[in-house]
């Protein structure tokens, strides 16, 4: 059986349904073509009309979105209607209504039996559908559907639309092609146009970058006239609205805004009567500039210097010369370009990559000159950098080396040649290679000088080198001259070895003569200072006077007072400081004269004696007295504040009698040296008189040194005419006597000098000088030695008969000591004897009064002596003056009829006076000795330690016998054996501070030595502890300071062990002292010495009275002493 699928009838009806469904397909896709055409039709439509509108009008964007919106909503609207109107038949619907408009039935009903299922393949339902197929014209049924097609409402529709859409979009195309900015405009619905600017104008400064924070100035400049509103519409990034601002300054066809100051980018535009200009955009940028600059100083390889480095900012730069200068540099930002300006090499221009975020840039030079590095650089915006970052290179030069001659630190004067220990400090910035003394010797009378060159190798930096020069292998002469420096080099490597050089010294040889005039003007200084010390003081009593005179006026304290008191410190402040001047002259000049040999042994040893009691005038008591006086002033009671007032003027007296004392001592040393030079320089004129008239060399030569003595002599002849200006009163006469003599003997000499020079002139082309000449010559040598002998014997008569003045005056007034001592002893006892409250103390008070007045007497007298005396201790005028205020309180105490104090004050007055006695006594054996040539030897070193331990045990003793009295009496009366022994102690204690004194003038130990200024202390010490036992004065403070005399004692005797010590290890000998020794004077002695005084044949000879007082007194103090013995 046939499947139905092959079957002709089948065959042709898919063959007419092919045909019929392309057909079908072909009207549907005409519909959806007509409702697509018409959609686009309606668009195009619209936007040709809202383009025509908005080729006059300029829509603004809302109203175009709306329209365009609107367009949407109208095609969408079309296409709807049409899609509605447009039927859409199924596929039986339009092969039905085919057949049915063609009569074509059979085609119909073949159609619907093919598409009926439920018969499909009956073989009735084949028969039927051959049948009508046999009926049917394939090509005719085809020509029927193209019919059928085109006749169809929707091909109708379709070929519309295309017509339509053609129409429409040719008119769109004119329009896009005839004004393409309405169509754009419409085509940016969201973008708001304006009408075109009918202004024509330039926009200042328009699209630009500028740095941040920097200003612009808008400026719109029209060819024409200006609108008559326009405004300034800028806003910045981070802004959503335009700001306005009003033009500041029109003129005529330019207008200026106010400044636009950014922070970040922003633009701007003007508004011109409703037209718009163009918008500018301003971008803000960091200008380019270094982020980092650093910059490594390479010193030269000699200097040893590390790397040095300078990081931004900084403005200058110093290096040493040969330096490299090595710079890092880092940007902040991309950069085009850089440059690099110095002096070093021509400008150095770097074109740089843009692609990196900043720069690294090195460079290096060597530093040569002055120079000025800058830096230049620009970004791809054409921002520059404002800063340069300009720095300055100060190149410094390795500077040359210096020295420093720190000894001697002045220039000398040697009246010998001896070796100079030279002291030197040199440095240099990094090293010294040399060291060279150079000299030059300019001998006198030649007019060549003679260089030399010591090599003193290579120093080291800043440290003291020294080198001693001696000086007398260069022979040098009287009035040569040698001028010496020290050069050294540095390690310069770059520049060369430079040289420094020092100060230039002088050792000069100077005449005798010479010398001795500058001698002369350094003692007229201190003769100044000492006129100028008595002034200040005199100044400083006024003082205290107007202080004293307003106290009596109002005992009250107030400001006034305290203020007077302030400037009395002050002048006593200001003198200490000249006293201290004063002491350090008078040193150097002792100093010099004991180096040159200047002056005689004598004079030397006044110039030790007056150094001594200049050290002594600062009294530290006055200060100290003045201090109480100041603190306490108002809270004194009137008693406390007379017995203040009483201790500084007590101090005040000692100083100014040390002050004048000094002065009239230096008068009589000042003459003695002022004969000791005039014969030093008349001896070495006579010696240079001689060398000439024994020289071998040529008249010329001898004329010149012939001047030189005779300028010389004439300086000596203006000494001797000042001879007299300053010495004392009581030698006047006789210094002018000399002087008068001395000066015939200087005229003719001086004729006889004259007239040797004119001989030696009219000799000069003589190849030696004439023999009369040299004879000549010899008889001035003469002259002169005797000249200088008759100096030396008036100084030498003078000296021995103001010494045996002296010594008989001091004679007198021992006796008269002794006869005070006694008739205060007598006093004493009548006194104790009185009942209290007597009238008989008014009787006493009589006899002490005439006793204080003869001690006044004696007190002046020994005053003027102490200034003719140098070894005159102060502390005898110390005591004389003790002596008077005690004398003087005990007439008071009598006067007020107090027993108890009468007695202790005329006790005091008693034990003063006889300390008194026995130190003039000391000093006058003294003087004795120095007269009669008398010598000693000096205590040794081993000596002196064993003398030490001796009085240590002494001392201990004395101290623990003192303590065990202060034990017995505990606060009772002392009793008659008491008060002897008090008196035996007190001795004892004098005897010990004898021998204290004894090893200070006959040690070896010298004048400013540590233990010899505390043994100098323990001595005043023990002294007001002899004051304190005799007047019967026990207490603790009498206790402790017999303490501190032990403590003093131990340590000195310490000290003086490690001294011998040192001595035994250096090998020294004890040199010989020809010092006098003060001994320890028994009574015996003095009794004997005295007795020897008064039976002496060569001296004036006393009253009676006096030889019967002295002998009284000696009795009874032999009774004395034997009943405190016993």
């Amino acid at each position: 059986m046939k499947s139905p699928s092959k079957e002709p009838t089948y065959q042709m009806m898919q063959q007419y349904l092919s045909v019929l469904k392309k057909h079908y397909r072909q009207l549907l896709r005409k519909q959806r073509l007509s409702v697509a055409l018409l959609f686009f039709a309606v668009l195009l439509l619209g936007f040709f009309i809202a383009g025509i509108t908005e080729l006059f009008f300029y829509l603004p964007a809302p109203v175009k979105i709306t329209v365009g919106l609107t367009l949407l909503v109208l095609a969408s609207i079309a296409v709807y209607l049409l899609y509605h109107r447009l039927e859409s038949p199924t596929f039986k619907q339009f092969y039905q209504r085919f057949c049915s408009t063609h009569a074509l039935p059979q085609l119909s009903d073949a159609l619907d039996l093919y598409h009926d299922s439920e018969n499909k393949d009956r073989p009735l339902q084949q028969a039927a559908i051959k049948q009508n197929t046999e009926q049917l014209n394939p090509e005719e049924v085809e020509a029927k559907i193209k019919h059928f097609l085109k006749q169809h409402p929707s091909y109708k529709y379709y070929q519309s639309g295309i017509a339509g859409l053609a129409g429409t979009l040719l008119l769109f195309i004119t329009l896009s092609t005839l004004q393409p900015g309405a169509v754009n405009r419409m085509a940016h619905v969201w973008i708001n146009y304006t009408p075109p600017n009918p202004y024509s104008f330039t926009i200042e400064p328009g699209t630009t970058t500028i740095e941040q924070g920097e200003s612009i100035i808008p400026r719109i400049i029209f060819e024409d006239e200006i609108p008559e509103n326009l405004s300034l519409a800028f806003k910045t990034d981070i802004e959503n609205d335009y700001r306005k601002r009003e033009a500041t300054q029109i003129n005529e066809n330019q207008a200026s805004f106010a400044p636009i100051s950014l922070t970040t980018s922003g633009r701007y535009y003007f508004n011109m009567d409703g037209f718009k200009s163009p918008t500018h955009q301003i971008s803000v940028q960091l200008r380019p500039r270094l982020e980092q600059l650093t910059v490594h100083i390479i010193p030269p390889s000699y200097t040893r210097l590390d790397t040095s480095s300078y990081s931004y900012p900084f403005s200058q730069i110093k290096a040493y010369q040969g330096s490299r200068l090595a710079l890092s540099a880092t940007t902040n930002k991309a950069i085009s370009e850089l440059e690099i300006s110095h002096s070093a090499r021509t400008d150095t221009v770097l074109h740089i990559d843009n692609s990196s975020d900043s720069l690294i840039v090195r460079d290096q030079w060597e530093i040569t000159q002055p120079d000025t590095v800058s830096f230049n650089m620009a970004d791809e915006a054409g921002l520059s950098n404002k800063n340069k970052f300009r720095f300055v290179v100060n190149p410094r030069r390795d500077r040359s080396p210096f020295v420093n001659i720190t000894a001697p630190e002045n220039n000398i004067q040697m009246k010998t040649a001896e070796d100079i220990l030279i002291q030197y400090e040199a440095g240099d910035d990094f090293g010294l290679t040399s060291a060279t003394l150079n000299y030059e010797l300019q001998q006198a009378f030649k007019k060549e000088p003679e260089h030399g060159s010591i090599s003193l190798g290579r120093p080291s930096m800043s440290k003291q080198e020294q080198y001693r020069w001696a000086i007398p292998e260069l022979n040098p002469k009287p009035r040569d001259v040698i001028t010496y420096w020290i050069e050294v080099t540095d390690n310069d490597g770059y520049n060369g070895y430079k040289t420094g050089r020092s100060q230039k010294m002088v050792i000069s040889f100077p005449s005798m003569t010479e010398y001795m005039d500058e001698l002369e003007t350094e003692e007229e200084k201190v003769t100044e200072s000492l006129d100028d010390i008595s002034e200040s003081f005199e100044q400083m009593e006024r003082e205290y006077d107007e202080f004293k005179e307003k106290l009596k006026k109002n005992p009250e304290t107030n400001w006034e007072q305290k203020k007077q008191l302030q400037q009395v410190e002050q002048e006593r402040q200001k003198i200490d400081k000249k006293v201290d001047d004063l002491n350090k002259k008078f040193e150097q000049i002792r100093e010099e004269i004991e180096k040159s040999h200047a002056m005689s042994p004598e004079t030397l040893k006044a110039y030790d004696e007056l150094q001594k009691l200049m050290k002594e005038i600062n009294n530290p008591e006055l200060q100290k007295a003045l201090e109480e006086l100041q603190k306490s002033l108002g809270e004194m009671s009137p008693d406390e504040m007379r017995k203040a007032l009483e201790n500084y003027e007590f101090n005040e007296e000692i100083y100014k009698q040390r002050i004048n004392r000094t002065k009239e001592l230096f008068k009589t040393l000042k003459l003695n040296s002022d004969l000791d030079k005039m014969a030093k320089s008349l001896e070495e004129l006579a010696k240079q008189e001689k060398e000439v008239s024994e020289s071998e060399q040529s008249p010329a030569e001898d004329l010149e040194q012939q001047k030189a003595i005779q300028d010389d002599f004439e300086q000596l002849r203006e000494q001797l005419e000042q001879l007299d200006k300053n010495a004392p009163e009581k030698t006047k006469d006789r210094v002018q006597k000399l002087k008068e003599t001395s000066q015939q003997r200087m005229e003719q000499t001086k004729q006889k000098l004259q007239e040797n020079i004119e001989k030696l002139q009219k000799q000069q082309q003589a190849p030696k000088s004439d023999p009369k000449t040299r004879q000549q010559q010899q008889n001035i040598q003469k002259q002169m030695q005797q000249m200088a002998q008759q100096m030396r014997s008036a100084k030498q008569q003078m000296s021995q008969q103001r010494k045996k003045v002296n010594s008989r005056a001091l004679e007198y007034i021992l006796y008269s000591l002794i006869n005070l001592s006694t008739n205060q002893e007598e006093l004493t006892r009548e006194t104790e004897n009185l009942p209290p409250r007597s009238r008989a103390f008014v009787t006493k008070a009589r006899k002490e009064k005439n006793i204080s007045q003869q001690f006044t007497v004696l007190s002046d007298s020994l005053y003027k002596l102490s200034s003719e005396i140098p070894s005159f201790s102060n502390r005898i005028n110390k005591k004389k003056v003790e002596i008077e205020n005690k004398l003087s309180r005990a007439v008071n105490t009598l006067s007020e009829r107090d027993k108890s104090n009468s007695i202790y004050t005329q006790r005091q007055s008693l034990g003063g006076i006889n300390e008194l006695s026995s130190m003039i006594a000391s000093l006058l054996e003294q003087l004795q000795n120095q007269q009669n040539g008398g010598s000693g030897g000096g205590m040794s070193m081993q000596q002196m330690i064993e003398q030490m331990q001796k009085m240590s045990g002494q001392q201990q003793k004395l101290n623990q016998q003192i303590q065990n009295m202060i034990n017995d009496i505990q606060g009772n009366r002392l009793s008659k054996d008491q008060t002897k022994r008090l008196n035996q102690l007190s001795k004892q204690q004098n005897r010990i501070r004898k021998q204290l004194k004894k090893m200070q003038q006959s040690g070896e130990l010298e004048s400013g030595d540590r233990v010899l200024s505390e043994l100098e202390r323990m001595s005043d010490q023990m002294e007001d502890a002899i004051n304190d036992l005799r007047g019967g004065q026990l207490d603790q403070q009498l206790m402790q300071r017999q303490q501190n005399i032990l403590s003093r004692m131990l340590s000195a005797e310490k000290a003086v062990q490690e001294r011998g010590k040192e001595d035994r290890r250096e090998a020294t000998t004890a040199k010989e002292q020809q010092q006098s020794s003060s001994p320890d004077i028994t009574l015996e002695e003095l009794q004997q010495r005295i007795r020897k005084m008064l039976n002496d044949p060569n001296r004036t000879k006393f009253s009676e009275d006096y030889q019967r007082l002295i002998e009284q007194y000696f009795e009874l103090l032999e009774e004395q002493e034997n009943g405190v013995i016993n």
